[in-house]
């Protein structure tokens, strides 16, 4: 895993989405914590996490409101970030 590039890359992403926060794990990993809100005004906060990225693409969950499995979540619970 890459924390210098998730940084950056956090980093990047705070300049168009001002409500990230940044979070290190206990085995020296990063996570994000992130609110999120849709055109017609729905906040989400997500959790991403980044095990073995770059290689890996983060795994992107919806924490609050609960989200029903939806064509667009993989099983576990992780949403496709791209749609």
């Amino acid at each position: 895993m890459s924390v210098q590039r998730i940084r950056t890359e956090i980093w990047a992403a705070s300049e168009h989405f001002p409500n990230i926060e940044s979070y290190t794990t206990s085995d020296g990993g990063v996570y994000v914590k992130a609110a999120l809100q849709t055109p017609v005004g729905q906040v989400y906060i997500v959790l991403v996490t980044f095990g073995g990225y770059p290689s890996v693409g983060p795994k992107v969950t919806v924490v609050t409101p609960a989200v029903k499995h939806t064509m667009h979540m993989y099983n576990g619970g992780h949403i496709c970030y791209m749609h």
